[in-house]
């Protein structure tokens, strides 16, 4: 197991997908445990392109219901991207447990879920993926909105438009507007 990322010491594997890792770490520097999500070595340079435009694009927004990213690079050729860590659970796990939800706490998740969007919209972001897994509710009621790997810019030259309109995202999830080609706002 890896016991370090660059200055970052790591306590423990906290998730893994189909192309990378999150570690829970300790930032010596500053005193203060993140999350780290590394690419496997299996990574191709489409998804490593993605990696690094996921860590361009939340690292420059910067708002109470966006995940705040710390810092990107490589250690020992491997990318990796540095997270605040969020306690709690995603929104997709509390609705699996059949949690029972109240109508506030409903209204409270949309709410603050919607003003992250618009942030990240004023921003020239649109997240491309927003889905309950997506979206993280934390102690004390905070909402995050997290994995904003196949975001786009929005002011995208046309060729690049072009390309940011095909399918993508969790088709369940989708807008209606993404199956006909329109672009997504």
């Amino acid at each position: 197991m890896l016991t370090r990322i660059g200055k970052y010491e790591i306590r423990s594997e906290i998730g893994k997908g189909g192309f990378g890792r999150v570690y829970l770490a300790h930032d010596p520097s500053v005193d203060r445990l993140v999350a780290i999500k590394i690419l496997t070595s299996q990574a191709d340079p489409a998804v490593l392109g993605q990696f690094r435009a996921e860590a361009k694009t939340t690292g420059n927004l910067r708002h109470k219901n966006i995940v705040t990213v710390y810092d990107f690079g490589e250690h020992e050729g491997v990318p990796f991207l540095v997270m605040e860590l969020l306690e709690g659970r995603n929104l997709q796990e509390v609705l699996e447990e059949g949690e029972a939800m109240s109508l506030m706490v409903k209204l409270h998740v949309l709410s603050q879920t919607a003003e992250g969007l618009h942030h990240a919209h004023r921003m020239g972001v649109v997240h491309r993926d927003v889905k309950p897994a997506n979206i993280m509710l934390l102690a004390g009621g905070a909402v995050k909105i997290m994995d904003f790997g196949i975001a786009n810019l929005v002011n995208l030259s046309p060729a690049d438009r072009t390309r940011s309109q095909e399918l993508t995202g969790t088709t369940r999830y989708m807008a209606p507007e993404q199956f006909s080609g329109a672009p997504a706002d």
